[in-house]
């Protein structure tokens, strides 16, 4: 009976160590996660993809949310790639939104000064 009573508490022991360790380390992990797909956009020249990781704490997952505007739907598409491409994503909860262009723009409003160029080349 005493060696049962000393196997649950080394069992109790090692389980609260483990969540213990988890928790202090979860953070940590998760930063660095989101430093590594950031970075993956980055290089892409991605710049208005944000990165989210769905869940907190222990229910910290490895999927992937993203936000943010594209310009079209092959970008759209793009971004979900490159997700899925970073080491350790299991899936990817593509939530971008595609940004219309405004076509009724009218360029002949923006007038360029008037500056008079001096030239070197005499």
């Amino acid at each position: 009976m005493k060696i049962l009573k000393i196997l649950l508490s080394a069992f109790f022991l090692i389980g609260l160590l483990t969540y213990s360790c988890f928790l202090v380390n979860v953070d940590r992990i998760k930063k660095t996660f989101l430093l590594i797909a950031q970075d993956a956009y980055l290089k892409h020249n991605m710049l208005r993809v944000n990165v989210g990781i769905k869940g907190d704490d222990l229910k910290t997952t490895r999927i992937l949310i993203l936000t943010g505007t594209v310009l079209s739907e092959d970008l759209k598409e793009k971004a979900h790639l490159i997700a899925l491409s970073i080491d350790g994503v299991t899936d990817v909860e593509n939530n971008l939104k595609i940004q219309n262009r405004d076509k009724g723009f009218n360029f002949k409003r923006l007038k360029p000064k008037n500056r008079k160029i001096k030239s070197h080349l005499r």
